[in-house]
């Protein structure tokens, strides 16, 4: 009967802690998730209720606490060093929870944050306490903290590598003990049946389950936890196993984590629990049930009190265990959402980069298509271009055919020349150009005419005359190359020039009838200088040149926008100068106007400059430097009579005498 009576306590006992475990979940910390802070089953503090969290983070120039707030998982560094420099040193990393290479680096970007001469470690792991010491530190302050709460004895505390890595347990940063040391190391787990200093060496990871004191009824519950590599305290299967041993632990007994991979969360219960009066490596036996429920009646019918808060105490843990876990399932679908949203985020970027890069490709296409629409009617240009020079050089051949029929036809109705023109000499030869037909600059009237009249004379003067009109850039190049090739040592040669002409700097260039007008870059490159010519006569060692500019009218080409004109001045050429033999005549002077007509009455097809100059050329036995100095003297009269102002320039290096016409001897 009186056993009765002791089973029904016992298994009432049990129905209570039971419907204790089974009742809802206690409040959690009044702060979020993200902020809870474990350092064991049922002890839960809130990280904005640290010191700490008021500190800005030097990474990230922000309160450490809302840092950790927004993170999906982070880890936080402190130092337990002395010296005030080291002791308030706090820094935090953040990372992706499922990712341990993030991990990873996040810890040992902390750890390189330490100050130089102190020892730092990482004290919290994504709301898991890792080394309680540190965070004891940050909810005092500075000048409070020495050492650790509970002193080491000085045979325990050993150097880093003074024992195995797997039995090292770090009470301090920097400061490690030996399991081997300690009495626990020589108890046997009921679970694995050998002792605990020999278990741990072929342990990952491990922690240890101490009870309160060292009894016959405790001794047993001495507790072994071997975890996995990425085991921590955050992984619902820590906590789970935590629970069982901790559950499988007489109230009295009150067993308690004290070492969590390899750190000690309770220095004072590690250090001080022993084995007196039992020799070491004895079997410990296994309670039974009964022996474990006789226990615990004759406990609460010792102490009804006590049993109250013990089951209290109980129903607290379990009820924190349960908010625990609750938080951690909570964790894990805020970690399960930031992952989907970052890989929405993620799917986004890659469909605006497709769009880019298509939005890329048809931006190359639309120009490419740009590109051939352009080239497609610069080719139409090039072609009408080509057509209209051709249907240009067709009129003037279609015209020079006729003036040529004309010439003939008035040759068979001259007379007899006269005896004073003697017949073209080998040794004299002439090149005349007229330009008129100007396509970017302003036409002319009578340059062509003007070369016409002047190769006529220099034909009767006995000159084998080279004529061209109008010719554009590669033409006029061509006929310069093909004169100079005609020219040999010795002759006498006359080149006469009628068209636009300019000076650019110092330099005077003839303008053929395509030259552009954007800038005095491209004249320069289109225009032929006057002084080629000359030295190409130098070069062939004429006896005799005579070169005739009849170009000296206004510039041609506009001011541009910003109001600068190609050219010099506004007309005329420069002064140049002569090599020996050469005498260079211009039809006016720098900076003068050469007049094509004398007035609204003037009927004469040539300007003023080469009507006098074919009529003074051929009088026999003139020498050509008085016929010039006679022209420059008539024109400048009859420039005069109308009130403008044209004396023509001579530049003579001439030595001996040179005649258009001899006069015949009898």
């Amino acid at each position: 009967m009186q056993m009765g009576r002791c089973w029904r306590r016992v298994l009432t006992g049990w129905i209570w802690l039971v419907a204790l475990f089974a009742m809802g979940p206690a409040q959690s910390a009044d702060c979020p998730i993200a902020l809870r802070l474990t350092q064991a089953p049922g002890q839960v503090q809130c990280l904005s209720d640290l010191r700490v969290a008021e500190q800005t983070s030097a990474n990230w120039r922000r309160k450490i606490g809302e840092v950790a707030k927004s993170a999906p998982a982070w880890v936080l560094a402190g130092s337990v060093t002395p010296a005030p420099q080291c002791a308030a040193f706090a820094e935090i990393a953040v990372y992706q929870p499922t990712l341990f290479i993030q991990r990873d680096r996040a810890m040992s970007e902390v750890a390189s944050a330490c100050p130089k001469g102190c020892e730092c470690t990482v004290a919290i792991m994504n709301g898991a306490v890792q080394n309680p010491a540190i965070v004891d530190l940050w909810s005092k302050s500075l000048p409070e903290f020495a050492q650790p709460a509970t002193p080491l004895p000085p045979s325990a505390t050993k150097e880093t590598n003074a024992c195995g890595f797997n039995q090292q347990i770090e009470v301090a940063p920097g400061k490690h003990i030996c399991i081997t040391d300690l009495p626990v190391a020589k108890m046997k787990p009921a679970k694995w049946g050998r002792e605990v200093g020999d278990l741990v060496k072929s342990f990952r990871n491990w922690s240890l389950i101490l009870p309160k004191e060292d009894s016959a009824i405790c001794r047993p519950y001495v507790g072994l936890i071997e975890l996995s590599t990425g085991t921590g305290p955050a992984n619902p299967l820590f906590g789970q196993a935590i629970e069982r041993e901790l559950a499988n632990c007489p109230s009295q007994c009150e067993c308690k984590l004290v070492v969590s991979q390899g750190r000690s969360v309770d220095v004072a219960r590690l250090t001080s629990w022993g084995v007196p009066g039992r020799q070491a490596g004895t079997e410990v036996p296994t309670p039974t049930l009964s022996s474990t429920a006789a226990a615990l009646t004759a406990v609460t019918s010792s102490n009804s009190q006590t049993q109250a808060r013990e089951q209290e105490r109980l129903a607290q843990e379990a009820r924190a265990r349960e908010q625990e876990r609750l938080a951690q399932e909570a964790r894990l679908r805020e970690q399960e959402r930031l992952a989907q949203e970052a890989r929405a985020r993620e799917q986004e970027r890659l469909a605006q980069e497709a769009r880019l890069r298509e939005q890329e490709r048809l931006a190359q296409e639309a120009r490419a298509r740009e590109q051939e629409r352009l080239a497609q009617e610069a080719r139409l240009r090039d072609q009408e271009r080509l057509a209209q020079e051709a249907r240009a050089r067709e009129e003037e051949n279609q015209r020079l055919r006729l003036e040529l029929a004309r010439l003939q036809q008035e040759a068979r109705k001259a007379p007899e020349p006269s005896p004073l023109a003697p017949p073209p000499l080998s040794n004299r030869k002439a090149l005349v150009i007229g330009n008129d037909n100007y396509k970017n600059v302003s036409k002319l009237m009578n340059a062509r005419e003007d070369a016409r009249a002047m190769a006529q004379s220099l034909e009767k003067a006995g000159y084998r005359v080279l004529l061209r009109l109008d010719l554009s850039e590669r033409e006029m190049k061509s006929v310069m190359r093909m004169f100079k090739g005609m020219v040999e040592p010795g002759d006498e040669v006359a080149i006469f020039y009628a068209g636009h002409g300019v000076q650019l700097g110092a330099v005077n260039y003839l303008l053929p009838t395509d030259v552009g007008s954007d800038s005095e870059d491209q004249v320069r490159d289109e225009a032929i200088p006057l002084q080629r010519v000359l030295d190409d006569m130098n070069e062939k060692r004429v006896k005799f040149t005579l070169a005739i500019m009849d170009a000296c009218r206004d510039n041609p080409f506009k001011p541009t926008v910003a109001g600068r004109s190609i050219g010099a001045g506004t007309r005329g050429l420069a002064p140049t100068a002569a090599a020996t033999g050469q005498m260079i005549v211009f039809s006016a002077g720098q900076g003068q106007q050469a007049l094509d007509r004398l007035g609204d009455k003037d009927t004469s097809r040539n300007g003023l400059f080469t009507r006098v100059f074919v009529q003074e050329m051929l009088k026999p036995g003139v020498p050509i430097d008085r016929v010039v100095k006679n022209v420059r003297n008539e024109v400048s009269a009859l420039a005069k009579s109308i009130g403008h102002e044209q004396v023509p320039a001579i530049y003579d290096q001439v030595l001996g005498d040179f005649y258009f016409v001899r006069r015949n001897t009898p």
